[in-house]
């Protein structure tokens, strides 16, 4: 016994197209899931690589006109002028000197 709606289809016909829009709905929600996680983890990298100063080979010069070669942690004039990071080798931690501590 066949049963037709409005559109023409049977309840057969009816329930694959419903079934087939789930389906379809699931997949572009995964698909949406995996958009949004690409995209987090990008900006989550490009933060990282943001906070990564670079060193430069350099020199201060103390208050007591002692001049030490070494290197200078590379950041904007702006952060430049509250603190300079240097280390004397790479591999050791920075001394930071303020602006009253070098000339």
């Amino acid at each position: 016994m066949q049963y037709f709606s409005r559109s023409g289809y049977d309840d057969k016909d009816s329930l694959n197209i419903i079934k087939n829009r789930c389906y379809l709905v699931v997949l572009s929600n995964k698909f949406s899931m995996r958009v949004v996680l690409i995209f987090l983890v990008f900006l989550c990298l490009s933060h990282m690589v943001q906070a990564q100063h670079s060193v430069v080979k350099g020199y201060v010069v103390t208050v007591n006109k002692d001049t030490l070669s070494g290197f200078i942690q590379d950041k904007t004039d702006k952060e430049l002028v509250m603190k300079v990071n240097f280390y004397s080798v790479k591999a050791q931690p920075a001394k930071t000197y303020s602006p009253a501590e070098i000339i």
